[in-house]
This record gives C-alpha cells, sequence and structure tokens, in this order.
C-alpha cells in the first residue's frame, strides 16, 4: 500500500507538478506543532526491547542482530519517506488531515480504482487471516 501511495504520488508528480511547495523553510518543524509528534514518536519506540527475545533463536546472535536491525531500519525509514514523499507530491497539505492522511490521498491519486484497491486488500487480509 505505501509503495502504491508512493508511486502514485510520484506520478503525479511528474504529470501534474508538486502539489506543496518544498523548501528547506517548509520543511522545518515549528515548536508548536513539533510537540504534538512527540506521542508518535514515543509510540515508535514501543516493542523495540522484543527484539533481545529473539537472541536465542538465532545461529549467531552477535552477527545477525546488529545486521538485521539495520536492514530493518533502512527499510523502513524508505517506506515511511517514500509513502509520505508521494502522498506530499500529489496533495496539498490543507487538505491532508493527520488520522486520515493515507485514506484521504487514495480517493484523488488512485481514483475509480480505489474500490477494487480496498476489496482486493480487504479479500488479501481475510485470506492471511484464515490460513496459516
Amino acid at each position: 500500500m505505501i509503495m502504491i501511495l508512493g508511486i502514485a504520488g510520484f506520478y503525479h508528480l511528474f504529470v501534474h507538478g508538486p502539489a506543496n511547495e518544498f523548501s528547506l523553510q517548509t520543511m522545518l518543524p515549528s515548536a508548536s506543532s513539533g510537540i504534538g509528534f512527540l506521542a508518535v514518536i514515543v509510540y515508535n519506540l514501543v516493542g523495540l526491547e522484543l527484539v533481545a527475545c529473539m537472541g536465542k533463536e538465532l545461529r549467531n546472535p552477535v552477527r545477525d542482530m546488529p545486521r538485521a536491525i539495520l536492514l530493518a531500519s533502512l527499510a523502513i525509514a524508505f517506506l515511511y519517506v517514500f509513502g509520505s514523499m508521494g502522498i506530499l507530491m500529489a496533495i496539498p497539505t490543507e487538505n491532508l488531515n493527520l488520522v486520515s492522511g493515507i485514506v484521504d490521498a487514495l480517493g484523488p491519486l488512485l481514483g475509480k480504482a480505489v474500490h477494487s484497491l480496498f476489496w482486493s486488500v480487504s479479500f488479501l487480509c481475510f485470506r492471511l487471516l484464515v490460513t496459516r
């Protein structure tokens, strides 16, 4: 889903141009708006300590654990930035809501394909739920 948002957003960028201004001044947070994201940052760290419980299941945890953490961190950072940039390339910030940003972005980016995507993803999630 994140890849679809990113690809659709960058497609919109190349066809219609960016929906928002991208400069250093617009990307830096202000003190008043940055406080609201503190809860999100703390929530992102929940479960980080569970990685230590997997040490016994690895053949070489001293070598594999740092590699896995680095690889996972890079993949998560890439997907987060790619999806966010895709949304920001296509949807003006005035039209985005912090809670429903992805849902708000899907409609204008994918048009009528949103319904097909919704049912496909719902079916796949159900299929994963009822199978091994």
